[in-house]
């Protein structure tokens, strides 16, 4: 499991002993990626994206022929 830290907090990576500040933003890994989700301090990378938070196409949103769409986050 992968995620991305919401919340700082002190954690452990797997193989270490000694805790350290885990930084809003990091990525982290294993069975640390897994406690911060279930205590709500990091959102899992590897969940598929809720369906609700996709945004509908916007109206006249077509492409001309030949090009290409990108979507922007």
């Amino acid at each position: 499991m992968r995620a991305t830290v919401t919340t700082a907090f002190p954690g452990a990576e797997d193989g270490t002993l000694h805790p350290r500040w885990i930084a809003v933003g990091e990525i982290i890994t294993g069975s640390l990626a897994e406690a911060a989700v279930a205590a709500g301090w990091a959102t899992d990378l590897d969940a598929a994206p809720d369906p609700q938070e996709i945004a509908p196409e916007p109206a006249g949103a077509e492409t001309k022929p030949g090009m290409a769409r990108v979507r922007r986050r």
